[in-house]
């Protein structure tokens, strides 16, 4: 007999266990844990957990046109079981969560989470977040790369109310959790979405990788060693490095525009960055977590604050090369709204500037330097 205990009863998970005869006459435990109210950076969750240690439920998951009554004594199918929200094993004895299946459970196969990636770099958490906005032609190419590299263990997809696809062609794809934004916030607030939500899936390393295949996913490895080994906590990838950019296609004038801002920029922050512009980008838990990122702009320029506020707080930025692609279906901004960029680059330097010399306050730069 299995007991269930309803989600809306408990407060944080539990593990039923019973014993049950399986094939060849050996027991086998088991488990069915239900949870609503367990906290993870602050965000509730809820659903039900189902961890089968029956071999032939396993079985039954990856052959379904073989589907046995017995095998499968619950009645769970294989679409039941794909609908199942994120979990965690907990331990029924000290009602802690374990990471992995009890050691007294003869356990022989676990359901996985269905945003899962399962593939974690030296125990730490990898989540790579897209801030999207009309990405349906080239998500699925950035998507099978990031999947190559068997390095992230979630990504996320902000849609900033795409006027096309993209948010049914994300859905589509396993391991994506999909957010959509009630109306356009921006790119500086579609990114500030993306960080949060990584932050309360347990990320411990996030990576920005936008969805238009502009950056090739093939550099996350290099990216996501920088800081999983502690060389740094903030990994750049840069397409000045290696003389890419304008093999890459980048405009001349944007070439020249990036040139003269990264130069006054290294004078007014003090740094010796290659540039302050690129889209690739990856931080670790314990800066996204420093900073006062709601303080930053929702427009591009958001990307310049944050590299500044870095450096206030006295982390150490590293670099990559990066090749790059411009091409019909890359997003780019439009000269006017480059324009406005670049002054509000400026402004970020200089106030970081007279912030540093004590001539001025901003709620950018805060707390310790």
């Amino acid at each position: 007999m299995h007991t269930i205990v309803p989600a809306s009863t408990v407060e944080r998970a539990q593990v039923v266990a019973s014993s049950q005869q399986a094939s060849g006459g050996t027991s086998a435990g088991v488990g069915f844990a239900f949870f609503n109210a367990e906290k993870l950076g602050g965000e509730p969750r809820g659903g039900k957990v189902i961890c089968d240690v029956i071999s032939g439920f396993n079985h039954e998951i990856h052959n379904p046109q073989e589907k046995s009554e017995t095998r499968n004594p619950f009645g769970f199918s294989p679409g039941t079981i794909a609908s199942l929200p994120s979990f965690e094993v907990f331990d029924p004895g000290a009602n802690v969560p374990v990471g992995r299946p009890p050691r007294h459970f003869r356990l022989l196969s676990c359901i996985r989470p269905r945003h899962s990636l399962a593939a974690m770099y030296r125990g730490k958490k990898v989540v790579v977040v897209m801030p999207a906005y009309n990405a349906a032609r080239t998500l699925r190419q950035t998507y099978a790369e990031v999947r190559e590299q068997e390095l992230v263990d979630l990504i996320i997809l902000v849609d900033d109310r795409s006027r096309d696809d993209t948010v049914s062609v994300a859905r589509g794809l396993e391991g994506v959790q999909v957010h959509v934004h009630e109306q356009n916030t921006g790119y500086g607030g579609n990114q500030k979405t993306c960080y949060r939500l990584a932050l309360a899936a347990g990320a411990d390393i996030v990576v920005m990788l936008h969805p238009d295949y502009q950056y090739t996913p093939k550099l996350l490895p290099a990216l996501v060693s920088m800081i999983g080994n502690g060389l740094h906590p903030c990994v750049l990838g840069s397409r000045i490095l290696g003389g890419y950019s304008l093999q890459g296609g980048m405009p001349v004038w944007k070439y020249v525009a990036n040139r003269g801002l990264t130069f006054m920029e290294n004078l007014l922050l003090g740094a010796k960055l290659s540039e302050y512009h690129t889209g690739y980008r990856a931080f670790s838990r314990e800066i996204l977590e420093r900073l006062n990122l709601e303080a930053n702009s929702d427009d591009f320029v958001f990307d310049n604050q944050m590299l500044a506020q870095i450096l206030w707080h006295g982390f150490t930025i590293g670099e990559v090369s990066c090749p790059t692609k411009y091409f019909a279906e890359a997003s780019s901004i439009n000269f006017r709204r480059s324009v406005k960029y670049g002054f509000g680059c400026l402004a970020t330097g200089l106030t970081y500037r007279l912030a540093k010399l004590g001539w001025a306050k901003s709620r950018l730069f805060r707390d310790n330097r």
